[in-house]
């Protein structure tokens, strides 16, 4: 399987999550935009070019995190009791990843909750840990979870660390662990 990119990520649905903070009385951060509560959310001036806003507050996009992945890249959120959230399901081809970010922008999409930081983040966690194990598990990965080489990872053939790696130097039940709770040749 090829990686693929967060902003690409899809639900079951098809739909791209994206994360958004708006200030308490429903606007963007510059209060040049409303957002709804929910329903169907469009820019009125999309421009598909990966860049945040301009010094004149044009940046062609809606603005967030897709899965919440980067959450703070671009702007502080509030995770007061009184900030919004919202959650905004997107079609992958209007979600563009803004260059030299991890934030997104798109161009219209749907508001599916309108709330607080824990039921917002809630509505994109699985996609969020979803879109990690499937980019994580990789022959040669760096780290993941089943990685055949992975330098770090739950069960990695040749894991440096890991839970059951086979060749795991320090780890939970390496076959050959140098350190860990249950390897068959643990040096401690």
């Amino acid at each position: 399987m090829s990686a693929v990119l967060h902003h690409r990520w899809t639900n079951a649905d098809g739909k791209v999550l994206v994360l958004k903070c708006i200030e308490a009385n429903g606007t963007s951060h510059d209060g040049a935009f409303r957002w709804p509560e929910s329903g169907p959310v469009e820019c009125p001036d999309w421009d598909s070019a990966p860049r945040c806003p301009d010094d004149n507050g044009k940046g062609g996009g809606l603005f967030g995190w897709a899965w919440g992945i980067g959450v703070g890249d671009g702007k502080d959120p509030s995770y007061l009791p009184t900030a919004r959230w919202l959650v905004v399901a997107c079609d992958p081809a209007d979600v563009v990843l803004v260059k030299d970010a991890s934030k997104v922008k798109f161009r219209r999409g749907e508001v599916v909750y309108c709330g607080n930081w824990t039921g917002a983040y809630g509505r994109v966690i699985d996609g969020q840990i979803a879109w990690i194990t499937a980019t994580s598990s990789g022959n040669t990965a760096a780290s993941g979870w089943r990685g055949n080489a992975a330098a770090s990872g739950w069960s990695g053939n040749a894991a440096a660390s890991g839970w059951r790696g086979n060749a795991a130097a320090s780890g939970w039940s390496g076959n050959a662990a140098a350190s860990g709770e249950r390897g068959n040749a643990a040096a401690s």
